[in-house]
């Protein structure tokens, strides 16, 4: 029983790392903005500094 719990425990903290990482995936290296937008600031930064109140 106690070998059985040892490769459990082995197992999981082998495979722990790569579900991890798969999680991960790919980004793109640019954004295409939604169709059928004319006008769009797409991607933006956040927050729009240009938004924020006054202080």
């Amino acid at each position: 029983m106690k070998r059985l719990q040892r490769t459990f425990i082995m197992l999981l903290l082998i495979s722990f790392p790569s579900l991890i990482l798969s999680g991960c995936g790919v980004k793109p290296e640019s954004v295409e903005s939604p169709a059928g937008v004319q006008n769009d600031t797409f991607p933006s930064t956040y927050p729009d500094i240009s938004t924020d109140p006054v202080p």
